[in-house]
């Protein structure tokens, strides 16, 4: 049975943001939903569309009526209740419901973005100065201008535009009394970090990776502050959103790419994020790297940041939105299988196993055994590694590898089989992680899979791909007419 997908969302309510004229990003929830709808559609998966409307109560009763496998979380929070992003995750947590992306712990806590840069400068992740601050207690201000003005609790660049960064406290004043007045809380004040922005995002639970960074560029007249402003994101008529570009990937030396590449991982775990996150930096006068917020959960339209930079990767959009689906699987799992060497008695489960997967033919079920017989017999004298999975002393699956021969650091997975009762436990990828640092640690440089292109291993290949496999190479009518070779690579960092 196919795993059954509902994709949650808030219903658009842009009541509070038309005021402000800002009720495009309110809008903008849709085109995102559609896109990840038509993706996962694509994808083969069973998905209907659920809006989520208030109260709180009525939403709880919604989510507990859904007989999926899954949640596609896309809710942002209502209408003037930006925590309720977290208090909706927060239920489906307390329901069992699995769902994509973020806990909503950490959610909660990069909504308030004081407590997020408290918590970056204690565990020493550079990140300007700044004070959070009301009209009442603006004499506290002791930062350095440039500073910019943001709202606490808000996204989607709501509340900035080119009158948040400010140079003296008559623009201070006047931006903390506008804040506290819209949005009805304490006003974030920022050191303005003046160099080149980035943003990048994260993908991943245990082993998370970054994708390619993009870099915010600005062409914009001199006296225009270089800030991403509401404008830049949601009005194409305006000079800001005309002045503003995103490029992917950024050009930047092998240096700096390696400083994003881990404050994005550091800050990443630190704000215990999960599935996807994308984490937004900026370098100060002086060049120093600094992480300006994370934001879990981020828009996954295909013109946006994530699918920007999952297409540099080699990842296309429908393959990161089922990565995004089994990285939430992964989330479910809370006993890790115990990896070990195979030895003779494992025999009779893994064959077994083997018999019971039904895309396997007889032939190459005997093939597989060829290959486990060598190794039982001669370990040390075998061209091949064959470790098994264990879970609760019951064996969950193996995996057989081995160097390519007559290459320098590329390996092939021959085999990697999961208990049909084990699926959808992680234990596959806990299988293809240790093989991967194995071999990583002799030195391997490129790993590659062969699979077939029928349509019963369609699941295998989303798997593969999930796992930052890439298709290389595909042989028409290779195993049979109608039945192609792929071969998929995977390079190791």
């Amino acid at each position: 049975m196919r795993l059954r997908i509902a994709i949650i969302y808030n219903e658009p309510d842009p009541s509070r943001y038309t005021t402000m004229r800002e009720e495009k990003a309110v809008l903008g929830v849709l085109d995102e939903v559609a896109a990840v709808f038509q993706a996962l559609t694509e994808l083969g998966y069973p998905v209907e569309r659920i809006p989520l409307a208030p109260p709180l109560e009525q939403v709880r009763e919604k989510v507990k009526s859904l007989t999926v496998d899954l949640v596609f979380n896309l809710f942002e929070g209502f209408d003037g209740r930006p925590e309720t992003e977290a208090i909706v995750a927060g239920m489906l947590e307390e329901l069992g419901l699995v769902h994509t992306g973020c806990p909503s712990k950490t959610l909660a806590l990069a909504l308030d973005k004081g407590k997020a840069k408290t918590l970056l400068e204690a565990a020493g992740i550079a990140t300007p100065r700044f004070q959070t601050l009301t009209p009442e207690t603006l004499y506290q201000f002791h930062l350095k201008y440039p500073c910019i003005i943001k709202p606490r609790t808000e996204d989607a660049s709501h509340g900035i535009s080119e009158e948040s960064v400010v140079n003296d406290a008559a623009g201070l004043a006047r931006q903390v009394a506008r804040v506290s007045e819209l949005f009805g809380e304490s006003a974030l004040v920022e050191e303005f970090a003046t160099g080149r922005e980035f943003n990048v995002t994260v993908l991943g639970n245990r082993n998370p990776e970054v994708l390619p960074s993009s870099e915010i560029v600005y062409t914009l007249p001199p006296a225009m502050p270089r800030v991403l402003t509401f404008a830049a994101k949601w009005e194409p008529d305006t000079v800001y959103f005309q002045g503003t570009q995103a490029v992917c990937p950024a050009e930047i030396n092998e240096a700096l790419k390696q400083q994003i590449a881990e404050n994005a991982l550091a800050a990443f775990r630190l704000l215990g994020c999960r599935g996807y996150a994308r984490v937004d930096m900026r370098l100060d006068a002086e060049g120093n790297l600094k992480v300006i917020e994370v934001n879990p959960n981020p828009d996954l339209s295909p013109e946006y940041g994530a699918a920007r930079q999952a297409q540099a990767a080699g990842i296309s959009y429908s393959q990161l939105i089922d990565r995004i689906v089994s990285l939430a699987l992964e989330n479910t799992k809370v006993t890790e299988p115990g990896i070990r060497v195979i030895n003779k008695p494992d025999k009779p489960t893994i064959m077994q196993i083997l018999r019971q997967t039904p895309e396997f033919e007889p032939a190459e079920v005997d093939v597989a055994e060829e290959l486990i017989d060598c190794y039982l017999e001669d370990p040390v004298g075998s061209d091949y590694f064959i470790y098994v999975a264990e879970v609760k002393k019951s064996i969950a699956g193996y995996i057989c590898y081995g160097p390519t021969p007559l290459t320098r650091g590329t390996w092939d997975i021959y085999w990697m089989v999961t208990a049909p009762r084990k699926k959808g436990q992680g234990i596959g990828s806990h299988l293809l992680a240790f093989a991967e640092n194995r071999i990583r640690e002799t030195g391997g440089r490129l790993v590659f899979i062969e699979t077939s292109s029928k349509p019963e291993y369609e699941s295998t290949r989303r798997f593969h791909y999930s796992q930052g496999y890439e298709l290389v190479c595909q042989v028409p009518d290779f195993y049979a007419p109608g039945d192609d070779k792929l071969l998929l690579r995977k390079r190791l960092n």
